[in-house]
C-alpha cells in the first residue's frame, strides 16, 4: 500500500469502524494503553488513523493526562473521525491531521508516543515510515505498531444448515480474493512486511527494548455484556457483508480468474438477507476471535 492512497475506495467508513469496535474492548484497554505508551500521557500520535476508532479508544487510556492526534490521508475517513470525536465530546483532547506518514507535520523530538493499527504492515516502504516516526519521537518515547490476526471462524457460526452452503462457498472465494488481491500484506507470513520483519526493522533502525505482545479479543453479540448492542451489531454486520457482495458484483470483471459469477453473488445476497432475518430473532452464538499483535519499543 502506498501512503498516498484512499483506503475508503476499498473499505467504506462504516465497514472500517465496525471492524474495530469489537476489538477495542474495555477489558483490553489497560494493556493497549501500556504497550502504546498512552498510559504515560503527553502527546500520542496514531498514524493511519482511518475513522479514528483506535484514536478515540486511546484517549481513554490517557486518563485525562494528554492528547491524541490521528493522522491519515483519506479525507472521507478524517471527516467521519472528526464528527465522531465531536459527538463524544473529545474534541479538546483529540484532533486529526491530514498528512502523508512519510512526511509528518511535527517538529523533531516533539512527540511522546507514536503508534498505528494495521498501517505499517501495509506500507510499501515501512523503513521510511519508521525513520520518520523516530524523527518526531522524543528520546525515551514509545513507538509501536499493532495488527489483528484473524483466527477462528467456525463454519457453523450462524446457522448449521445445508441451505447456506452456497453462501459459505461464495464467502470462501471472496475471502481468498481479499487475501490474495486486496489485503496481500496483512497476514503473518504473507511476505516480508509481516510482524516478524517489523521486529527486525525496529531493531535495525535503532529502536531499543523491542518486544512483541499478544492480546486475545473474543467477541460475540450474544455475550451478556453486548446484548444491548445485539440488534445494531447484527444490522451493521448485514450491511457490511451485503456491501461486500455488491462491491464484488460491481467489480466482477477483475476477478474472473477465481470463477466467481454474478449468479453466485446474487444468490449469496439473498441468503445473507434470509440469514440476517433469522439471526435477528434467534440466539446463534456468533463468535469471532484472533490475536491482537502489538510490537513496541523505545527511542533512545
Amino acid at each position: 500500500m502506498s501512503a498516498n492512497g484512499n483506503w475508503s475506495d476499498m473499505q467504506p467508513t462504516e465497514t472500517l469502524e465496525l471492524s474495530r469496535e469489537s476489538i477495542f474492548t474495555e477489558d483490553l484497554l489497560p494493556l493497549f494503553s501500556k504497550y502504546t505508551g498512552a498510559d504515560k500521557g503527553g502527546t500520542l500520535v496514531d498514524l493511519g488513523c482511518g475513522t479514528g476508532t483506535f484514536s478515540r479508544y486511546l484517549t481513554k487510556g490517557m486518563r485525562g493526562n494528554g492528547k491524541v492526534i490521528g493522522v491519515d490521508l483519506d479525507t472521507a475517513f478524517l471527516d467521519f473521525a472528526r464528527t465522531k470525536a465531536e459527538e463524544q465530546g473529545l474534541s479538546d483532547i483529540l484532533e486529526f491531521k491530514k498528512s502523508n506518514v512519510y512526511e509528518l507535520p511535527f517538529e523533531d523530538g516533539s512527540i511522546d508516543s507514536i503508534t498505528d493499527h494495521t498501517l505499517l504492515i501495509n506500507l510499501d516502504d515501512p523503513d521510511r515510515c519508521i525513520k520518520e516516526e523516530l524523527r518526531v519521537l522524543k528520546d525515551g518515547g514509545t513507538i509501536s505498531t499493532a495488527t489483528f490476526i484473524w483466527g477462528y471462524f467456525p463454519p457453523q457460526r450462524l446457522i448449521s444448515s445445508p441451505e447456506y452452503d452456497p453462501l459459505v462457498k461464495t464467502q470462501a472465494t471472496m475471502n481468498k480474493i481479499y487475501k490474495e488481491r486486496i489485503f496481500p500484506q496483512a497476514p503473518i507470513g504473507a511476505n516480508d512486511h509481516n510482524v516478524y520483519s517489523i521486529m527486525e526493522r525496529y531493531t535495525r533502525l535503532g529502536v531499543k527494548d523491542v518486544q512483541i505482545n499478544g492480546l486475545f479479543p473474543l467477541f460475540s453479540p450474544d455475550d451478556s455484556r453486548y446484548l444491548g448492542l445485539r440488534k445494531r451489531w447484527l444490522t451493521d454486520m448485514y450491511k457490511l457483508q451485503r456491501w461486500e457482495v455488491d462491491n464484488f458484483l460491481k467489480n466482477l470483471s477483475q476477478y474472473e480468474s477465481y470463477g466467481l459469477t454474478a449468479e453466485e453473488l446474487e444468490m449469496a445476497a439473498e441468503l445473507l438477507e434470509k440469514r440476517y432475518n433469522y439471526e435477528l430473532e434467534n440466539t446463534t452464538w456468533i463468535l469471532f476471535n484472533g490475536i491482537e499483535i502489538i510490537i513496541s519499543g523505545k527511542k533512545c
